[in-house]
């Protein structure tokens, strides 16, 4: 087949969404004809849809330095650095090679989007405060040097607002939750199942931490004293229907976190037909392209220590008036 008919085809696998085929197509094309810019482009964009922005933006910009008159690769390469919340390095470009393209309109279009009435900027700092631009599947998630939970962006910021300081958690499935939690609670006491896991996290974990490794997390729950902890996070790739039946049977009154309660509907509702009533915190965690939930699972004896409106903290972003608010005067 000459370049031509494999470029057609590999073009065709894009359109088909047959990523892989479509990859392998493109670069086989490279390695003859490696400055060939409609195999580096195609290349860029498979790469963008598959969330491997860096690498993307390196074929992008090779693409508008060979052939910089041809709009549609800076338009890939602008929108690829807004989804890695590169938006001044995307202006930056825009700025320095805007001469070359005759379209106004098209040009007009990059740079509303990169400079929106809509306070894009804010969006855009957020989600890298939550790490969604520098986490990656299977490691840990880490902003600012700083663990952080996979559990949804809403959990984390009302569990913030509350003080856990004399709680000890019981963690079912260790994790940079573990690290995470130890800076609010009294103690933590976590178990995991996988050993890579557990050997990377025992060498970072506080004295306040006791992680232990174990076969089998519900043949663990089986042997532990329930009642020693106020809270407990289920988080492990384990049968959860089981854990919230031994939850259920030990007649444990504490406060239980349940993350991706909306793939786990048989477990919340074990655990409310003991008297758990149920809040759902809605939000996006760093490495899903989903909106999920970590739910709150509460008796009403407790109502009163999840919900203190005396909070500790707000989450980082939010707007506080410690001015006088006419609006919010009783008079």
């Amino acid at each position: 087949m000459t370049i031509e008919e494999d470029l057609n085809k590999g073009i065709s696998c894009v359109k088909a969404e047959k990523f892989d085929e479509a990859l392998k197509i493109f670069k086989t094309i490279l390695m003859v004809e490696a400055n060939n810019a409609v195999a580096n482009y195609n290349v860029a964009i498979i790469l963008s849809k598959i969330g491997r922005f860096d690498e993307a933006c390196n074929f992008f910009d090779f693409c508008i330095r060979k052939e910089p008159k041809k709009f549609e690769y800076l338009q890939g390469y602008i929108k690829t650095l807004m989804c890695l919340g590169k938006i001044n390095k995307a202006r930056l470009i825009l700025d320095s090679v805007k001469k070359n393209y005759e379209s106004v309109d098209q040009i007009n279009s990059l740079y509303l989007q990169l400079n929106p009435e809509n306070n894009l900027d804010f969006f855009y700092r957020y989600l890298e405060n939550i790490g969604i631009f520098e986490s990656k599947k299977g490691q840990m998630i880490k902003v600012n040097s700083n663990p952080m939970p996979l559990l949804t962006n809403t959990f984390i910021n009302w569990f913030e607002t509350q003080s856990w300081s004399d709680c000890n958690l019981l963690e079912l499935g260790s994790g940079g939750s573990t690290l995470y939690f130890s800076k609010f609670f009294r103690s933590v006491t976590s178990y995991e199942t996988n050993p890579e896991w557990y050997n990377h996290l025992i060498l970072e974990v506080p004295s306040s931490v006791n992680l232990y490794q174990t076969d089998s997390i519900s043949s663990s729950l089986h042997n532990i004293n329930i009642d020693h902890f106020d809270v407990v996070l289920i988080d492990c790739a384990e049968n959860r229907a089981k854990l919230s039946k031994v939850l259920a049977n030990k007649n444990y009154k504490g406060i239980i976190f349940h993350d991706n309660a909306e793939w786990y509907r048989n477990s919340i509702n074990i655990l409310r037909s003991v008297g758990y009533y149920e809040v759902p915190f809605f939000g996006i965690k760093p490495v899903d392209d989903h909106v999920a939930s970590t739910s709150l699972l509460i008796k009403e004896s407790h109502m009163s220590k999840v919900f203190n409106s005396n909070w500790q903290k707000l989450p980082r972003f939010a707007s506080y008036r410690s001015t006088t608010n006419s609006w919010d005067e009783s008079n």
